[in-house]
């Protein structure tokens, strides 16, 4: 029965209409959807929720002015699932080298095949080859493709950073044929390992935010001979997802490393002689993104990569670590940070009144109907309604437990237990003695 109970008890307090347990959450923005039309409506996200919430939003829900829940959807706004890369491999046929010039493949997909990008594994280290790739429908007839890709190796101690896909406008042509070439005065033989093919779907992101930087600074590290760059931009777990890089010299190719976390310390627990306490150490920084950056020129055409693109770095705190190897530290004068808009979708009733709440860490994310259907509702041009100033929720303290609140009741029954025990071992003991 008690079982049971329990059972009917849970099943009311879940059941549609009943008021949201808000106890372990932190925050509560309300939502001014005066003006807007009835049906959907999509609320932007602020940096001060993203602070307060977690990396996922998964803590994040819609109440209405009765505190009960109202579906809603995420929307990421292409920062998230923006770009799928389908890779394919192909039989190498042809193979050629001319000594001093290039070496040459002719990759065949057996059909027609959608392609945008090729991934190319060379043999050696530290070079700087540049490649073309042609395209042809019957292996006889080629056109260019592309004649101004570049493939990077730049070695560090204890470091390789590789540049191995070279990029070009989508094709279906059965064959490509790729070229890569000899640096000048370069006599070593270097052979073509591995081609596979790709199509990467970038599907059309909304125009990405500008996030201010709080603040930033340049330290060099003499014996890892690397720059680091370090940026902290005022709030946690925004969602960025690009980084542009301005550099002062005319031509360069560096390696680099993009790495992040949301706190300088963090707190952990450590275990004494006398139980556990708390310090803090430092956070870990985490890795988001490593390649090449550079700005080369030949025959007059330049070509550069100096944007770190297509990334998800939801952390306050970034790093861009330039290895410089032998070369005097980059001259980057500006690093400027991109985000992506993120917003909550739900259905708005004239006259209701909304908020959003947040900041529980245990929560998990919330399974709405509303979600399996959203794809062509992402699409639409919604009702835009404005989020206001987030204020603390306010929570009654919760009661201590009964032990605790009545700890001078346990106390003397405690003291009455061991009376009493006494008081029998001492009337057996004078048995035993008569």
């Amino acid at each position: 029965m008690i079982t049971v109970s329990i059972a009917l008890l849970a099943a009311v307090a879940a059941a549609p209409g009943a008021p949201f347990d808000t106890a372990d959450w932190a925050w509560r923005s309300p939502v001014d959807t005066a003006g807007a039309p009835a049906g959907y409506v999509r609320v932007m996200l602020v940096p001060e929720t993203f602070d307060a919430s977690e990396a996922s939003l998964d803590d994040v829900r819609v109440l209405d002015s009765a505190g009960v829940l109202v579906p809603h959807v995420i929307h990421w706004e292409g920062t998230r699932d923006r770009v799928e890369t389908r890779w394919r491999p192909a039989r190498i046929l042809n193979r050629t080298f001319e000594p001093e010039q290039y070496e040459r493949v002719t990759l065949d997909f057996g059909e027609p095949a959608a392609k945008n990008r090729v991934r190319v594994t060379l043999s050696g280290a530290a070079y700087c080859r540049r490649a073309e790739v042609e395209g042809s429908p019957d292996g006889q007839t080629w056109e260019m493709v592309s004649e101004d890709g570049w493939l990077f190796d730049v070695a560090q101690p204890g470091k390789t950073f590789r540049l191995n896909t070279l990029t070009f406008p989508a094709n279906d042509f059965q064959y490509l044929r790729v070229s890569v070439f000899s640096m000048p005065g370069d006599l070593r033989r270097f052979s073509i390992e591995g081609v596979e093919a790709a199509l990467r779907i970038e599907r059309p992101a909304a125009e990405l935010t500008p996030v201010p930087v709080t603040a930033m600074s340049m330290t060099w590290d003499e014996k890892k001979r690397w720059t680091v760059h370090e940026i902290d931009l005022g709030y946690r777990n925004l969602p960025v997802v690009e980084i542009a890089v301005e550099v002062g010299d005319p031509l360069f190719h560096r390696g680099y490393e993009l790495v992040g976390r949301n706190a300088a310390v963090e707190p952990i627990e450590r275990k004494t002689e006398t139980g556990w306490d708390v310090v803090e150490r430092e956070a870990p920084w985490q890795h988001v993104d490593e390649g090449v950056l550079y700005r080369i020129r030949h025959e007059g055409k330049e070509s550069e990569r100096v944007r770190i693109d297509c990334i998800r770095a939801p952390y306050r705190f970034l790093q861009l670590r330039v290895h410089e190897g032998d070369n005097p530290p980059l001259a980057i004068e500006d690093i400027s940070v991109l985000r992506g808009e993120v917003g909550v979708v739900f259905n708005s009733e004239p006259g209701e009144e909304y908020a959003l709440i947040g900041g529980n860490p245990k929560a998990r994310r919330p399974n709405y109907d509303l979600a399996k259907s959203f794809a062509e509702l992402g699409e639409q041009d919604l009702p835009v309604v404005q989020l206001a100033a987030q204020t603390p929720l306010e929570h009654e303290p919760k009661p201590l437990p009964w032990t605790e609140r009545h700890g001078i009741i346990l106390w003397l029954a405690l003291i009455l237990a061991v009376g009493a025990m006494l008081a029998l071992i001492a009337t057996n003991l004078r048995r035993l003695r008569g």
